[in-house]
C-alpha cells in the first residue's frame, strides 16, 4: 500500500505517515521498496501508530459516536489543563500579580511590629498631648497589653467576630 493510501485509509496527512516511517515509529508495517516507503501491513501499522500516538481528546458524543471520552483520553485532558493552570500561576508571580508565602509572611510579620509598637507607645502620647492625666499612664498601658495578648491568642475567622461581637455587646457565634 502506497503511503497516500495508508494516510488516507488511516484519516492522516501522507507526511505524518511519511515522518513516522523515517523516524522508525513504525518498524514492522513500513520498507523502502526502490526508494519509496511502502505501508506493508496496514493493520500491523496502526497499532504501531496507536502505541506511539498521544490520545486525541475530543468532546463528548464526537463524531466516533462516544458518550465520553476513553480514561487515557480523560487522563491526557487532566494533564494538559494542569500544564496550563501551572504556566498560568508562573506567568502571574512573574508579572507581579502573585508573591510568594515568604514575602507575604515576612511583610505581615513586620507590619504587625510595627502596629504593636505604635498600640505600645499610645499611653505615653496621650499623656504627652494631655489626653489622659499622668496618673491613669499605667492603667491604659495595661489595657493596651491585654488587648495586644487577646489579639495574639486569635487563630481564626471566628476568634475574631466573637471578640468583636463580645467587645460591641452582640451574641458570641456558635462553634
Amino acid at each position: 500500500m502506497t503511503v497516500r493510501a495508508f494516510a488516507r485509509w488511516h484519516g492522516v496527512s501522507h507526511t505524518a505517515v511519511q515522518r513516522r516511517l523515517a523516524a522508525g515509529a513504525l518498524p514492522t508495517a513500513g520498507k523502502k521498496v526502490r526508494g519509496r516507503w511502502r505501508v506493508l501491513h496496514p493493520e500491523r501499522a496502526v497499532a504501531e501508530w496507536q502505541a506511539h500516538t498521544r490520545p486525541r481528546v475530543a468532546a463528548l458524543g464526537g463524531s466516533n459516536g462516544a458518550t465520553q471520552p476513553s480514561e487515557p483520553a480523560r487522563s491526557t485532558q487532566r494533564e494538559r489543563e494542569n500544564r496550563a493552570k501551572l504556566l498560568e500561576l508562573e506567568y502571574e508571580r512573574k508579572s507581579g500579580a502573585l508573591v510568594s508565602r515568604e514575602q507575604v509572611i515576612l511583610e505581615a510579620t513586620a507590619f504587625i511590629r510595627a502596629t504593636r509598637a505604635k498600640f505600645l507607645g499610645l499611653a505615653a502620647r496621650m499623656t504627652r498631648d494631655g489626653l489622659i492625666a499622668p496618673s491613669a499612664e499605667q492603667a491604659v498601658a495595661e489595657l493596651i497589653r491585654e488587648c495586644l495578648t487577646e489579639i495574639s491568642r486569635w487563630e481564626t475567622m471566628t476568634d475574631v467576630i466573637a471578640a468583636t461581637r463580645r467587645d460591641a455587646g452582640g451574641p458570641e457565634p456558635s462553634p
